[in-house]
């Protein structure tokens, strides 16, 4: 808590300073200060069907936690393969289970991580299939884990969904705005 108190008056601070930051957080100025993109080899598992039938937002830094969240994202319907080894000590798994959804056709990517001056940030994409896009009517559950060689502290994870068109367009963003 006295982490957190101390970010937000050193943010404050800055606001007050007139730094001319842009701002992500309503009346807060905050800079950023790192980023780091997730490359293809940071990706230790990514499927369409998982355990994670809610949202699941979830930052892994020890090989119990790692033990469990890896066996969660398999499906129940098998026996998980052993875990790939990490190093807990140097790296950490970022976990994004987007929850259920109704057909196939869905997947989740971690995108990045951006760490500003008033805190991480975690970028996810979800892309859902738009109309014409063949799917089954068979329930899944994305999930995307990537290492990241540090122990970022995540205070907000934003997840972006993206609707194909497999009609020939473009990519677009959801009717609903979100």
């Amino acid at each position: 808590m006295r982490a957190l108190t101390i970010r937000l008056t050193l943010v404050a601070l800055l606001g007050v300073a007139g730094c001319g930051a842009p701002t992500i957080l309503p009346g807060l100025a905050v800079k950023r200060i790192d980023a780091w993109v997730a490359p293809p080899q940071a990706t230790v598992l990514q499927l369409d069907t998982s355990q994670f039938v809610n949202l699941t937002e979830r930052e892994v830094g020890d090989p119990g936690a790692w033990s469990v969240a890896w066996t969660q994202a398999w499906p129940a319907t098998g026996a998980a393969p052993a875990p790939p080894t990490i190093d807990f000590v140097l790296a950490s798994v970022l976990v994004m289970g987007v929850g259920r959804r109704p057909t196939t056709g869905y997947d989740v990517t971690i995108d990045s991580v951006v760490e500003f001056t008033s805190g991480d940030v975690l970028f996810a994409t979800e892309h859902q299939p738009g109309p014409g896009c063949p799917v089954a009517q068979t329930p899944t559950a994305p999930v995307d884990m990537v290492v990241i060689a540090s122990h970022p502290l995540i205070g907000e994870w934003r997840l972006y969904p993206v609707v194909r068109d497999c009609a020939g367009g473009a990519s677009r963003a959801p009717p609903d705005g979100r």
